[in-house]
Parts: structure tokens; C-alpha cells; sequence
């Protein structure tokens, strides 16, 4: 499964919310060494969860940062970029960028993790999901 294990994923969320590695051990009653050995495994876990979603998918790697949880691809025969996200619980999230061309998102679909974890990670407020997407796609491309 392409899941960090749960308290890799645990401390690296903490993490990605800025929240001090001393205030993160004090909370869950682990020592600091600790944390920063779940945070290199997790990064290391992280890498390969990317690395082997580039390979099964035959992506050219654009960008791949572990610590924001984001990893950019091209598919090798269209073009296409894909942007796929880390989200804490549901694991690597895929977004097309033919998405971004739409005017409407599809409704059931896992975009709505995504969406609701950048909303709140990055303070993003307004009702018009499109535009929230594309601002996440923004941070990706930035970070």
C-alpha cells in the first residue's frame, strides 16, 4: 500500500503544519530523537512512494518535494502533467491537469481530500472548488 506507516505519518503531518519538533514529542509523549527518526523515514518512505508511482505511470519527474508532500510528473507519451499529492489517512492523491481545463470538477471523486487538506493547510477560503484547485496546483508548482 502506498501509505506511510501511521506514526511516520503522524509526525511528518505535524510537521508539514509547522508545528516544532520539541512541541511535537512533548504532545505525543515521544523524545525528539524520535521524531526526527519517524521524520527520516517518513521522507525516505515518501521518495519511494513517488518514485515507484513515476515508474508504474512512466512519468518524467519535475518535481519532487517529500517534505510538502508534493511530487510533479510529465507522462512520457501525452505530456500531460500530473500533480499528486501526499494526504495524510488516504495516501498519494493523482491530479491531472486536464482537470484544470474543466469548468467543473467531478463530484465523487478523491479531489475532494485534496481540496479539503489545502483548504485548511493553507488557509484558502472561497466556495468555488476550481479556483481552490488551481491555488493548490499553484502551491505545488512554487514550492
Amino acid at each position: 500500500m502506498l501509505r506511510l506507516p501511521n506514526k511516520q505519518e503522524l509526525v511528518w503531518a505535524m510537521k508539514l503544519r509547522d508545528i516544532p519538533s520539541i512541541s511535537i514529542a512533548s504532545e505525543l509523549g515521544i523524545s525528539k530523537q524520535a521524531i526526527s527518526l519517524y521524520l527520516k523515514q517518513a521522507r525516505a518512505k515518501l521518495t519511494e512512494i513517488f518514485l515507484d508511482i513515476a515508474q508504474v505511470m512512466d512519468l518524467e519527474i519535475i518535481k519532487l518535494n517529500v517534505d510538502k508532500g508534493v511530487f510533479i510528473g510529465k507522462i512520457k507519451q501525452t505530456g500531460e502533467r500530473v500533480y499528486i499529492y501526499y494526504i495524510p489517512g488516504r495516501g498519494a492523491i493523482a491530479i491531472y491537469e486536464r482537470l484544470l481545463k474543466q469548468n467543473k470538477l467531478p463530484q465523487n471523486s478523491n479531489i475532494r481530500y485534496v481540496s479539503e487538506f489545502y483548504r485548511d493547510l493553507l488557509g484558502i477560503r472561497g466556495n468555488d472548488d476550481m479556483k481552490v484547485l488551481k491555488k493548490i496546483v499553484s502551491y505545488a508548482e512554487t514550492i
